[in-house]
């Protein structure tokens, strides 16, 4: 056997002793250490599965909105204070949002989110991409009556919110009748171009462009009769309609509780008692 096969048999052969070592000596810290290892494990892993437990009983669900007015720093900003309202009084954010008693009990959490996922009320873009409100109950048939009274509060949750849409019915009905008194005024007229009898002699008159123009205000005003008829700033185009529980799976959080809990463990053994027991020399 040469000499390169030695070295490399002996240094696998120490590794290996090494890892034996260490397994050892981990042993046997954590049989002289059992009170801490146990503790670690009671309060870490008791805690995290507690918690998952208490969610067995709750829903997510959510919609998403899309709005006309404002940004969606805005309304995230809104919806951070109504879910802050809904933890610190329950009765005031169920007159808000006009629920009863069963409905705000059961409505545990609000938050609006991006399509990225980020929270609303750090998203500075002004651009109209829609938004997602997120909702948490724990009676999933109260879900349509809590969407409903979170846009009603998007939408007339102030008095500048309804002095503007108030507003903006009323100049719409006005551009309406002054639409219409333009387009009758274009309709004599064209009756009185169409007596003709040349067609040709038409299309080199005035006409032709009173034709278009005609046709302009027409599609104008179809699309402020939609206006009319759509006058709320914010719009559910997919209503929430799926809620699914929020806890996880209580296999992998017992897991994950063990993992964390040894690591605790593993940091207060090797590092944190060191460090209070260590003296500068």
């Amino acid at each position: 056997m040469t000499s390169d096969n030695m070295n490399a048999g002996q240094n696998r052969k120490s590794i290996y002793e090494y890892i034996i070592w260490m397994l050892h000596r981990l042993l046997a810290d954590m049989r002289k250490n059992f009170v801490l290892l146990a503790a670690c494990f009671v309060v870490i892993s008791g805690t995290m599965i507690f918690l998952n437990s208490r969610k067995s009983d709750t829903y997510h669900a959510s919609f998403t909105v899309v709005y006309e007015e404002l940004v969606r720093k805005v309304y995230g900003d809104r919806l951070l204070k109504l879910n802050t309202l809904l933890i610190d009084n329950k009765t005031k954010a169920g007159s808000l949002l006009g629920l009863d008693d069963g409905a705000i009990k059961s409505l545990k959490a609000i938050e609006g989110t991006n399509i990225l996922g980020e929270d609303l009320s750090e998203d500075m873009n002004t651009d109209r991409i829609p938004f997602i409100v997120n909702i948490y109950v724990t009676d999933t048939t109260y879900i349509p009556a809590i969407q409903k009274g979170i846009v009603n509060f998007l939408e007339n949750g102030n008095s500048f919110l309804i002095d503007k849409r108030e507003l903006k019915i009323k100049e719409t009905e006005e551009e309406l009748a002054f639409i219409e008194k333009q387009l009758q005024m274009m309709d004599s007229l064209k009756r009185k171009y169409d007596t003709r009898s040349s067609s040709k002699e038409a299309e080199k008159s005035p006409i032709s462009s009173l034709y278009q123009l005609s046709y302009d205000l027409y599609k104008k005003k179809q699309a402020l009769v939609k206006q009319r008829e759509m006058p709320l700033n914010i719009y559910v185009i997919d209503d929430a309609i799926v809620p699914v529980s929020s806890k996880n799976s209580t296999v992998l959080v017992t897991l994950i509780s063990f993992v964390v809990s040894f690591i605790v463990y593993l940091g207060i053994l090797y590092l944190l008692i060191p460090a209070i027991r260590y003296k500068e020399a």
